[in-house]
């Protein structure tokens, strides 16, 4: 196009002069000089157009201006292709990331769950299946940690590496896990969508309660209260995520996990107030997910297990009622999932001790209520000696004696960093 025009221009040039004086026309050469008189009078000529060689010139410019026009035209579309092509690499690195990272974590599901590769007598065999795994979380961190945009797959890479050293009993398992909340505290700053955010639940799920606190040169004390602490920062996340996405049930089984995790650490250092404020939040948000998906049996499993340690604290503290209240809810979960299943005869035990812990405070009630005045005040100043006896509410975790833990029904095999 730009070869055209300036071939217009020469074409356009002018071919021939008019003699001012007697009106001759004059035709110029082709090539060489053009005549300085005219032929048939002598008289100079005078051209009105520029001389050939400004002409020339002025032609020559305008094809280099237009020259450099189409140049960064190039520039630009080659600038767009490659950005394109950017694009299209970020995006299938992040599917071959992820794809990678599935692989990996069914392999380190697999050795968890194997029978041959727990104990003390298989510590060395984990630490050679399970270290290279931490590594390739490590460097995942290290090459994306300030790219924005990568910034869910650094989250869940903090997650996994935490569990994974968890397993392999390293201390920093919490600082890990820490980090990986606290990108994701940052993403929520962002735009991310909901599908860009990890399961809490999901990244941890190779970690038993005790691989948080059990790790080589720390004491249960000094990894409890740093959990605590990482365990709250979790709970402000998956919390402001149900706020943004709330009808998604993966950030609702994940606060849920969070609360309990929370509630069970609480209980084991008797700070029994707190340990329930966490258990009635979390039973809160089971029943959400349980009426979403009636049928889920591990949603109803955790409901009642909720609800019976909300029940057995309430029932300490003296909210008879409310402990009454939550233990029915409990037997009516527990009796529609052993008709569900009738051949599950552990789910019949389970129904029975419920039944058995409700009738036990039901009876204590209903002979309070009926006892004389006197044996009343005797027994609310046996309450009274006792609840004085339980620690301050603001004692710090790392001061108070583990001498028990929490009250708790059976534990879901899947459980988050807890104690």
């Amino acid at each position: 196009m730009i070869a055209c025009q300036v071939q217009a221009l020469i074409e356009n040039e002018p071919t021939n002069m008019q003699c001012a004086k007697c009106q001759t026309t004059v035709e110029l050469p082709a090539s060489g000089a053009a005549p300085t008189s005219c032929p048939s009078c002598g008289a100079p000529l005078q051209s009105d157009s520029p001389e050939p060689a400004a002409r020339g010139g002025g032609i020559v410019w305008i094809a280099i201006f237009l020259i450099l026009i189409a140049g960064l035209a190039a520039v630009s579309v080659v600038s767009t292709i490659y950005a394109m092509r950017m694009v299209e690499e970020r995006d299938r690195a992040k599917e071959d990331l992820a794809q990678s990272s599935n692989t990996i974590d069914e392999i380190v599901v697999a050795v968890s769950n194997s029978d041959k590769l727990k104990g003390a007598a298989a510590a060395e065999a984990r630490q050679e299946i399970l270290q290279p795994v931490a590594d390739h979380y490590a460097r995942i961190i290290k090459k994306y940690r300030d790219d924005k945009q990568m910034q869910p797959a650094v989250a869940s890479a903090q997650l996994r590496q935490a569990a994974v050293q968890a397993k392999l009993g390293l201390p920093e398992c919490v600082k890990s896990l820490s980090s990986g909340l606290g990108t994701i505290n940052v993403m929520l700053k962002s735009d991310f969508g909901e599908e860009s955010y990890p399961s809490f639940r999901d990244s941890v799920r190779i970690t038993a309660p005790t691989d948080w606190i059990t790790v080589k040169g720390s004491t249960p004390a000094a990894q409890g209260a740093a959990l605590y602490s990482c365990l709250r920062a979790g709970v402000t996340a998956y919390r402001e995520l149900n706020k943004r996405f709330p009808k998604s049930v993966v950030f609702r089984d994940d606060l849920a996990e969070l609360l309990k995790s929370s509630a069970m650490l609480l209980g084991f250092i008797r700070r029994n107030n707190e340990a329930l404020t966490n258990w009635v939040e979390a039973r809160d948000v089971l029943e959400t997910m349980v009426r979403d998906e009636p049928d889920n049996a591990d949603f109803q499993e955790r409901l009642t297990e909720s609800l019976v340690n909300a029940a057995r604290l309430e029932n300490s503290s003296g909210e008879t009622d409310k402990a009454i209240a939550d233990y029915q809810r409990a037997v009516e979960v527990r009796q529609k999932m052993a008709e569900a299943n009738p051949e599950d005869k552990s789910l019949e035990q389970a129904l029975t001790r419920v039944q058995r812990d409700l009738e036990r405070v039901e009876t204590a009630a209903a002979s309070k209520k009926e006892a004389p005045e006197g044996e009343k005040s005797a027994d609310e100043a046996s309450e009274k000696v006792a609840s004085e006896k339980q620690p301050a509410k603001d004692d710090a975790p790392e001061k108070q004696p583990a001498k028990e833990e929490a009250p708790k029904e059976e534990t879901p095999k899947d459980n988050a960093p807890q104690e």
